[in-house]
């Protein structure tokens, strides 16, 4: 089968964030399983992949909508699957008129469109969603926000609606956690009984760090509670840590908050797993969207978050999440003290977590996927 997967970025290569990981790693998987995959991405791109065709920079418009046009004419496609998120391409309409262009011009390839969310806070995002999941032949949700939103506004194309999730960017690898933990405390100065918690991923708004910052400061009475932020920074990030880096020093916590910038895979799932406690006190509540949320689970990691706004089935809590109300900092730092001194339900929770990882397997959600793409229009 010949796939072309549509991505809109503008950094140097597709995996820069949560949704170009997403897209590197299904179309590394539908590889492994024999289709040719191309990819439509940003003139950005700088990688090596030599099936990736760069369309333009900045937000997708009528240039962009007739050069994808063309290459997917060209390259006599058998399925064109769009990755979506309405920031991605901004909010303009007209290149969301592909699919409708697809359709009435080309008619043997199948258009699939993957909603990552669906509106971006702004009216004219709920036209691009109606112009895309009516000329569309299919339609993936990746989360319950996705699902609500679409039974709500869109259910009159509810036939065309499958959900699948996304997988960890993070994958677990073998490691010494008691070697990696003494690393930790010579680079880092961890003392000796410190109870180790752990974020990955941007640092950006809404994952509620001032919440885990205040909650750290509560619990921090004698400095053994550390947070490992573990995750590169992006120049469009620097404004907001250096918001919560002086939020930090004004408790005195320099020293117990620890920014680890890059790491590679390997790195990274060491330092998750050297860590007691993930937690993710999402401002919006726990979603399966969230690839920061994944690596937790990947790496079966006893977490804490918050409760949802929509319902997710996934979630236990106290079975396999600990859960807390949105914003609510002193809960938060009592779920994480309660954590720390009851081992059981640290592995009871850790135990739940590896179970529901299976969900996330990128091998099923690439399976999954293809069982889209073979139902045809």
């Amino acid at each position: 089968m010949k796939i072309c997967m549509i991505f809109s970025i503008y950094s140097p290569n597709y995996q820069a964030d949560g949704i170009g990981d997403y897209t590197r790693i299904l179309v590394q998987k539908l590889r492994q399983r024999g289709h040719d995959v191309h990819v439509i991405a940003s003139g950005r791109y700088a990688g090596d992949d030599q099936r990736v065709i760069k369309i333009g920079d900045g937000y997708w418009g009528i240039r962009e909508l007739v050069k994808a046009f063309r290459k997917i004419r060209e390259g006599r496609f058998d399925v064109v699957h769009l990755q979506y998120t309405p920031v991605s391409y901004g909010f303009g309409v007209t290149f969301k008129f592909l699919p409708f262009l697809i359709q009435i011009s080309i008619h043997d390839i199948l258009f699939v469109t993957t909603f990552h969310t669906l509106v971006g806070g702004k009216w004219i995002s709920r036209l691009n969603a109606l112009l895309l999941s009516a000329f569309s032949h299919k339609i993936i949700g990746t989360n319950e926000e996705v699902a609500f939103l679409f039974r709500k506004w869109l259910g009159l194309f509810k036939g065309k609606f499958s959900q699948i999730p996304i997988g960890a960017n993070v994958s677990p690898a073998e490691t010494d956690i008691r070697q990696t933990r003494e690393l930790l405390a010579k680079k880092y100065g961890i003392v000796k009984d410190a109870v180790i918690l752990s974020n990955f991923g941007f640092s950006n708004p809404g994952k509620g760090f001032e919440d885990l910052i205040d909650a750290l400061n509560r619990l921090n009475v004698n400095g053994r509670y550390y947070v490992l932020q573990i995750g590169a920074i992006r120049d469009e990030d620097v404004e907001f840590r250096n918001y919560l880096k002086s939020l930090i020093r004004m408790r005195g916590m320099e020293k117990n908050f620890i920014w680890t910038g890059k790491l590679d895979q390997q790195q990274a799932s060491a330092l998750l797993k050297a860590s007691d406690i993930y937690v993710v006190p999402y401002t919006d509540g726990i979603s399966i969207r969230r690839g920061s949320l994944m690596a937790g689970i990947v790496n079966g990691l006893p977490i804490i978050s918050t409760f949802p706004r929509v319902e997710v089935p996934y979630f236990k809590d106290g079975k396999n999440v600990v859960l807390v109300e949105r914003g609510d900092p002193v809960r938060l730092a009592g779920a994480v003290e309660r954590l720390a001194k009851d081992k059981d339900l640290r592995e009871k929770l850790s135990v739940g977590v590896n179970e529901l990882a299976e969900e996330f397997d990128w091998d099923r959600i690439a399976d999954r996927t293809l069982k889209v793409y073979s139902r045809g229009k």
